[in-house]
């Protein structure tokens, strides 16, 4: 698409001409940089810009080309044939563009490595579109308009009939809107099928094609110029269209129309007029003379400002700066400007928001010009809308992130138009313990709906945490417990029991206890809870062993709580002479009853020992007698009895003898026992014998020690 310059000298009059009677308010735009290489090649291709300042532009030089922000290469990618077609930057940063080898290309932006290409039958000069989806739609000049996934597939196409080189614009219902190179304008719904088309005005001696790519309103009003000279303003209606105005110039309009901040929007035509026409009514606001431009769209800043470069005639090129009020701002034909371009320009021009004005030159170079103001916030301020290239009409994504991922949904996410209102509407996993707390990454807040102006694409995140739930642990008499608090959801949250002296722990109750017989055990928090420790009263046994065995008998002994009072009295068995002694074991001591307050288990010994009894063991006269002494019930005591010289023992008087008449035998000891030795003198016969001649008397038995008379009388005769 070369330029034709057959009208410059007629031009060239009419712009000096005009330079007499217009006020030029001038000043001095700053070079930024020019590239200081050559690209081997003039430059049709209008500049895209990445969010990181690097600018991507085709080359007839079968190159795209990556510029750094500071006007240093970057890389560049080698298609087959030229590159007039604009890149296109995609919403993930993957480059987009045309070529005359019948290849579109998607290019990897960080070293300039190709992703894929997908082939037509024809060149492609046209710029892709893409939507905030993802998906690449572009005409060929094979007749048909294509429609790619992100990945390279063909979505759909359509046969058109007629060669594309208008690019598309995507309308705010998605509606792709592209002109023919035979004069019909056509609205293409999502799925590929023909909307409506519109065919523009016969004039006599000119050619209709539509080579403007359409502009977009906020109305959804479409803009768009013809090879007929009329620049038109048609609605969509939906299942038809209808025409709001038309605007005849002199020659052609194939540059694409650019929209201003006073609804106003901005036509050049090939008879060298920049116009302001307003976009409801058609009516020209004003109009300035800028020379030659071909394809070269204007750019719009945020000051309502519009920039164009046209050609001059004697091999100059200009930069014009035009105030919303149609008075000229400057150009660089003054003298005092440094900037020179060096070549025809019809790359459309790009305007960053550090206000760099960007654009490509026949020179084969690639200018930034510093104007001091960024992009105006209009629906279609530039070439294809954006520094992207989109073509994509003023709506945006809202896209929302979960963290973590899966703690919950959100509805209301999806592609808004500019200025909508989008209403986030969260629900928390509350079945896994997630509340949804606050938005970042460019909201803030807890507002849930949030409701929200949507100006821009959106990627928000919703940050969810874990439920904390409130834990009560509580205690029943006879203990204390711990373990309250607020615990996160799914934690297994320590509780323990602790007894009170004299009191054992029983267990739990409540629910997501793991263990509920363990004095130390979790909780699995899924759910606020409260759970109970509970503890008895110690009993404790009172056992009492009798020593020996049937001595006596203990009462009190049994079961009793912790704490109780008890009573044991040891009572013993006198009949078999037994006394209660001592308490041994668990216990000791005399004490009968013994009293005591209980805290553990008793074990005790009652022990018992035989009573002593006194025997007490005496004699008479006439002997001895032994066995005195302190003896033990049921003992047989010995006694033994020794009679004297000249006595006898007589034999045992008392009770409890076992044999009162032996000298020696035994007490029975079942009481206190006197006894006592019986002797008795010995009595002796005493004989008495007399002779012949006498008597005698006196004769008998006496006790031994009596002086026994005995008288011998003689008989007559004799004499003692």
């Amino acid at each position: 698409m070369s330029p034709c310059v057959c009208k410059l000298c007629l031009y060239l009059t009419i712009f000096v001409h005009l330079f007499g009677i217009s006020h030029i308010s001038f000043g001095n735009p700053t070079l930024h940089w020019a590239t200081p290489y050559s690209s081997n090649g003039p430059i049709y291709s209008s500049p895209a810009i990445a969010n990181d300042g690097t600018v991507y532009i085709g080359s007839n030089d079968k190159k795209l080309h990556a510029i750094n922000a500071n006007g240093t290469p970057k890389w560049t990618f080698n298609a087959g044939d030229w590159v007039d077609s604009t890149p296109t930057i995609g919403p993930d940063g993957i480059i987009y563009v045309g070529s005359w080898d019948n290849q579109l290309y998607a290019i990897n932006p960080s070293d300039g490595t190709k992703l894929w290409d997908f082939n037509t039958s024809s060149s492609i000069i046209a710029s892709p579109s893409v939507a905030v989806d993802g998906r690449i739609y572009f005409g060929s000049k094979d007749d048909f308009f294509y429609a790619l996934e992100s990945n390279g597939s063909l979505a759909w196409q359509i046969y058109i009939g007629n060669p594309i080189s208008s690019s598309a614009a995507l309308g705010q219902d998605g509606t792709i809107y592209f002109g023919d190179e035979n004069g019909t304008f056509h609205a293409l719904n999502q799925d590929g099928t023909t909307k409506w088309t519109y065919v523009v005005d016969e004039v006599a001696d000119t050619n209709k094609s539509i080579l403007s790519s359409p502009a977009i309103d906020l109305s959804g009003n479409i803009f768009f110029g013809s090879g007929n000279g009329y620049c038109y303003s048609i609605a969509d209606n939906g299942s038809s269209t209808s025409l709001n105005w038309k605007y005849q110039t002199s020659d052609r309009v194939d540059a694409s129309p650019v929209l201003g901040t006073n609804n106003e929007v901005f036509f050049i035509s090939r008879d060298g007029y920049l116009r302001s026409i307003d976009t409801s009514t058609g009516i020209n606001n004003w109009e300035g003379f800028v020379g030659d431009v071909f394809y070269s769209s204007p750019v719009v800043d945020s000051n309502g400002r519009v920039y164009v470069i046209g050609y001059t005639g004697a091999g100059e090129n200009h930069l014009f700066a035009y105030d919303s009020d149609g008075s000229k701002a400057w150009d660089t034909n003054n003298s005092s400007s440094p900037l020179t371009i060096g070549g025809l320009v019809d790359s459309s021009l790009a305007l960053d928001a550090s206000g760099n004005l960007f654009f490509g030159c026949y020179d084969h170079k690639v200018y930034a010009v510093n104007v001091g103001s960024g992009l105006a916030d209009t629906a279609w301020p530039e070439f294809q809308r954006n520094g992207s290239r989109t073509g994509a009409w003023p709506s945006f994504s809202v896209n929302v992130i979960i963290e973590p991922e899966g703690a919950g949904e959100v509805n209301g996410t999806g592609i808004y138009n500019q200025g909508a209102s989008a209403t986030l509407t969260i629900t928390s996993d509350s079945s896994n313990g997630y509340s949804f707390e606050f938005w970042s990454n460019g909201q803030t807040g807890s507002s849930n709906p949030l409701t929200l102006e949507v100006n821009s694409n959106l990627n928000l995140t919703a940050n969810f945490g874990l439920n904390a739930y409130s834990l009560t642990v509580n205690a029943g008499t006879g203990g204390t417990a711990t373990g309250s608090g607020n615990i996160p959801h799914g934690n297994l949250a320590i509780v323990s029991a602790f007894p009170s002296a004299g009191y054992s722990f029983l267990g739990w109750t409540g629910d997501g206890i793991t263990a509920p017989t363990a004095s130390t055990t979790t909780v699995n928090m899924i759910q606020a809870q409260t759970v109970t420790a509970n503890f008895a009263l110690n009993t404790y046994s009172v056992n009492v062993i009798i020593a020996p065995n049937d001595a006596g008998s203990v009462n009190g002994a049994g079961t009793y709580s912790h704490g109780d009072t008890v009573t044991l009295s040891a009572i013993s068995n006198t009949a078999d002479g037994y006394t209660f002694d001592y308490w041994g074991g668990s216990s000791v001591g005399t004490d009968n009853p013994l009293t005591f307050q209980i805290n553990s288990e008793m074990n005790l010994s009652a022990n018992f020992g035989l009573n002593s009894y006194i025997l007490t063991v005496k004699t008479g006269n006439g002997g001895t007698a032994t066995g005195s002494g302190n003896i033990s019930y049921g003992t047989l005591a010995t006694i033994n009895a020794t009679p004297e010289e000249g006595y006898s023992f007589a034999g045992w008087i008392g009770a409890g003898i076992a044999d009162p008449s032996a000298l020696s035998t035994t007490v029975n000891m079942n009481q206190d026992q006197n006894v006592s030795a019986a002797f008795s003198l010995n009595s002796y016969m005493l004989t008495l014998h007399s002779g012949a001649g006498g008597s005698i008397s006196g004769e008998g038995n006496f006790t031994r020690g009596t002086n026994a008379s005995i008288l011998a009388t003689p008989d007559d005769g004799y004499s003692f």
